[in-house]
């Protein structure tokens, strides 16, 4: 039986050197088992950022 897809979607981005670091310090300072993990919470946390300040202004 095939395993139902979790992830939709596949983004590639170039990063500084200076950006790489601090992803790799973030993950594993808050022990996450890869990147990927770690980019995805960094995006969330900055979606989520990013809508409260917009949520905010309109207010």
């Amino acid at each position: 039986m095939a395993k139902p897809r979790t992830m939709y979607g596949r983004k590639m981005v170039s990063l500084p050197e200076v950006m790489c670091r601090e992803v790799d310090e973030y993950r594993f300072a808050h022990r996450f088992r890869n990147e990927s993990d770690a980019l995805r919470s960094l995006i969330e946390a900055g979606l989520r950022f990013m809508k409260a300040g917009a949520d905010h202004a309109t207010a």
